[in-house]
Formats: C-alpha cells, structure tokens, sequence
C-alpha cells in the first residue's frame, strides 16, 4: 500500500508441473525480471490452507499456475490463468492492466450519471472484482436515489454492508447488516425471498472475522445455527470461524 503498485500473485501448488516451468523458464528471465519491477510480487500456494486457499476461492482460479492482478486492497485487476512465455506473458499483462483502465473510466462515467440502474450495474460488476470502496459509492447512491422496496432493497443494503466489509470499514458493516436484519425481523422491508435473513446472518460471521473478534464470530456463528440448520451456506460459516481461531492476529483465547 506505501509503494502503491499492482500486486502480482502467483498462485500455484507443488504438484503443478506447468507451475515449475513457469518459475523455471519465465520469472527467472531478466526481460521479465526487469518489467516485473513496477508490481510488489507475491507467490502463494492455493493449498496452505490460509490466504492462498482463499484466493484461489475468492477468485474462481479453477486452473494452475493462475497470475492475480490486485490493487493494494486486494480488488482484482486482471486474471491470467495457464503457461505463457515471457514475452505473451509481458503483453497479457500489458493488456489486462489497459483493459482495467478502460473499466475505471466507465466507473467515472457511472458517477457522473443520473441512472440508478448504471449505478447499480457497475457496483455488481466492482463487487464482484472485490472493489469494496468503489462498490459502496454506487450502492449507497442506487438507495438514495433507487425508489426500492421489498428484495430489491433488502439485497442492495445487503450488498452495501458486503461491500464496507471487503473494504475494511467493519463497523459501517455491522451497523448495515445489522439494522437490516432487525428490520428483516419487524417486516420491514418485506421480502418475498427466504435467503436473504440467511444471508445476513452469513455476513455477520464475516464481518466479526474481518474485525478479528472472535467471541462477535461465534456468537454469530451459533445464531447462524440455530436459525439455518440446513443451510447450504453452514460450511462455509464454520470454515470462516475456524480460519478466525487458527489466526493468530485474532482476538481469540
């Protein structure tokens, strides 16, 4: 975040041949020595169980060795899955980073429209890249502006809640899912679908896992139980306390 370049991620796994040919044959040559030197580069094994397993989820790198392109916040800029030699590799690069230009000033041009389903398309868009600051702009926009009620409301403040948390402004978080779940609870917006209190509550442990609060986590974790026995979401919630105990950042006894 100080030195403000991309990351570049390596993700790869030591039984990945095409990984080994790639740290053999390309990140040792000098020309890519050379133009790497404008990114902060990082390799990570998607099988350690912690942040490469998490990248390797959070971003769909379904094949190996798989390049990440990240701003400091971990928002993706770029995806390169499969082998390349130095020179592709150096113009894929090149193209990702362009093409990540061009997607800004199409953000810049959704802030300086009036339409609320441009807005809301560009937050999706930003959300799903894990560009939490950008993606609440556009969300807290689409609610002032939207005229929404019923699931469509409830699933934006619910992606704007998700949105504060990717972008590490927890209590802003909690304090949105929050009142969104008491709300959920009073009637108010009525929703016509099942998920979204579930998916709610899922956030919570989230949210409390970002802040390192361990006793928040389980707490939430036990509501989550309790209310949504058979939730296809419940490993995932169990994955993310456990994860939380095992840091060792956490607030955890």
């Amino acid at each position: 975040r100080k030195s403000g370049k991309p990351v570049l991620v390596d993700l790869f796994a030591d039984w990945s041949g095409w990984c080994k040919t790639m740290e053999r044959e390309v990140f040792t040559q000098e020309r890519f020595q050379t133009y790497a030197q404008r990114f902060v580069l990082l390799r990570v094994d998607v099988e350690d169980g912690g942040d490469g397993t998490e990248l390797q989820r959070r971003f769909s790198a379904s094949s190996l060795p798989t390049l990440l392109l990240l701003d400091p916040k971990r928002a993706l800029l770029g995806k390169i899955e499969g082998f390349m030699e130095t020179e592709r590799l150096i113009a894929r690069l090149d193209r990702e980073l362009k093409a990540y230009d061009a997607f800004l000033a199409s953000y810049e041009s959704a802030l300086a429209s009036t339409d609320p389903a441009l807005w809301r398309s560009r937050a999706q868009e930003l959300h799903a890249r894990g560009d939490g600051g950008r993606t609440a702009v556009l969300f807290e926009r689409v609610l002032r502006g939207g005229n929404l009620s019923g699931d469509e409301l409830a699933w934006t403040r619910l992606q704007l809640a998700d949105a504060y948390r990717i972008d590490g402004r927890f209590a802003e978080a909690k304090k949105t899912a929050a009142e969104l779940r008491d709300a959920l609870a009073k009637g108010t917006p009525t929703p016509q679908s099942p998920g979204i209190a579930e998916r709610v509550d899922l956030l919570l442990i989230f949210i409390a896992g970002g802040q390192g609060d361990c006793t928040g986590a389980a707490g939430a974790l036990a509501a989550f139980e309790r209310g949504h026995p058979r939730s296809p979401y419940l490993a995932d919630a169990r994955r993310a306390y456990s994860a939380l105990k095992s840091d060792t950042t956490a607030q955890c006894s």
